[in-house]
């Protein structure tokens, strides 16, 4: 049971992760283009892979995540720290949603 969590949680972190990096690359360099019809497409292929792809493996990698705390029981110093990184990310996700 650990062992799938832990898989699931490192899939969807990992999933999550290269869409947060990769999703404003992808916007920043067809800005530049200088096609509208391109941009256009550009950014609704890029606001489906968010919706589709970068949202669910957010809500995913956080599920597991909590799933994994209560079920390891780890409640220590450092888990504060790394539950303020993750409200980071998720305030980069919702700012990344909205470009």
């Amino acid at each position: 049971m650990i062992l799938l969590l832990k898989a699931l949680h490192i899939i969807a972190l990992s999933v999550w992760c290269g869409m947060l990096v990769g999703l404003p690359l992808m916007l920043a360099r067809y800005r530049k283009a200088g096609d509208a019809d391109r941009w256009v497409a550009v950014r609704i292929g890029v606001h489906k892979l968010y919706r589709m792809v970068a949202t669910p493996a957010a809500v995913l990698a956080v599920a597991s995540g909590i799933a994994l705390i209560f079920v390891r029981g780890v409640f220590t110093e450092w888990m504060l720290v790394k539950l303020a990184l993750v409200g980071m990310m998720v305030a980069g996700h919702a700012l990344i949603g909205h470009i």
